[in-house]
C-alpha cells in the first residue's frame, strides 16, 4: 500500500491508491508557552502603538499560553501537498472533520 521513493531530495512515502505523497516529520520536543519576557515585548509594542490590530484578544487569551512548558511530538506523516475533506473521505471513509461540518452548515 506504501511505496517509499525520494521526492525533492528527501525520503517520502506515496501511499499507493490514492498518488498522494507523504513526508517524514521527525519527533521530538519543544517549548511551547508564553514567557514573561515574551509577553512583556508584546505589551512595550503595545505601550508604543507598534501593533496593526487591537492586542485586547491576545491578551486575554494570553493565560491559557502559560506556563512554558516542554511538548513531546512523536514522529508522523505529512501530506506534501493540502489535501481535500472529499479526498480524506474518498480514502478515509471513516474521516470526521467537524470544522468543515460546522463550515457547511453555516454557508447554506
Amino acid at each position: 500500500m506504501w511505496a517509499q521513493q525520494t521526492v525533492v531530495g528527501r525520503p517520502a512515502w506515496r501511499h499507493v491508491p490514492s498518488g498522494v505523497v507523504f513526508w517524514a516529520v521527525p519527533g521530538g520536543t519543544f517549548r511551547m508557552g508564553l514567557s514573561d519576557a515574551e509577553r512583556a515585548a508584546v505589551r512595550a509594542i503595545e505601550r508604543a502603538d507598534g501593533a496593526d490590530d487591537d492586542l485586547a484578544a491576545f491578551f486575554a487569551g494570553a493565560d491559557r499560553a502559560r506556563p512554558v512548558r516542554d511538548v513531546r511530538v512523536e514522529p508522523f506523516l505529512i501530506a506534501r501537498h493540502p489535501l481535500t475533506v472529499a479526498q480524506a473521505r474518498h480514502w478515509l471513509p471513516d474521516y470526521e472533520d467537524t470544522f468543515a461540518e460546522s463550515s457547511a452548515v453555516g454557508a447554506g
